[in-house]
């Protein structure tokens, strides 16, 4: 198996007041459609999740990472808490030749703070899991896979994040010409 880890964290600005940029980031439905390589796969209940992390490395390997999480928004603290569910039966570890499937735990947290008529956004998410490894690179070491693989992470850690910032703002900007 290949242990994967990584975490980034981002700070933004909303142009929008505190009551508005809660409202809109609370909503997680909303929010894991910002999310590069993430999507939503089922709802297990009203704040409980599947979601499925998915990329192609290497050009070769289709990876999916499915992950179970709780989305609770803390108002008193103004805090998106996205956590790992639990009770959800995981998904079975398998290798094919060109793909690899396992279950992870993705976190994330979203801080809002009043800043004038704007608010600040602090944003940091993890992810990470077992992999199986695949059968085409059988004779690499794990401690070298793992290393390779740590940094296909992070890179792709590093473009969720950006992207969900860049995707945020655009969306914002777009919801609020609307009104």
């Amino acid at each position: 198996m290949i242990e994967i880890a990584g975490g980034v964290q981002r700070a933004f600005t909303c142009p929008a007041d505190l009551a508005a940029t809660r409202a809109y980031f609370s909503d997680f439905r909303r929010v894991a459609g910002l999310l590069p390589h993430i999507r939503l796969v089922r709802a297990h209940g009203a704040d409980e999740f599947r979601v499925l992390y998915r990329t192609l490395e290497l050009g070769l390997y289709d990876v999916r990472i499915y992950c179970d999480l709780r989305a609770q928004f803390d108002p008193r603290h103004s805090v998106l808490r996205v956590t790992a569910a639990s009770g959800y039966p995981p998904v079975k570890a398998r290798v094919t030749l060109t793909s690899l499937t396992a279950h992870g735990r993705y976190q994330s947290t979203s801080t809002f703070l009043a800043a004038g008529g704007e608010t600040q956004v602090n944003y940091r998410l993890t992810l990470n899991a077992r992999l199986p490894k695949p059968l085409g690179l059988q004779l690499i070491s794990d401690r070298a896979l793992e290393r390779i693989a740590h940094s296909i992470v992070m890179r792709r850690i590093h473009e969720i994040a950006d992207g969900f910032v860049e995707r945020s703002l655009a969306d914002f900007e777009k919801k609020r010409r609307r009104r």
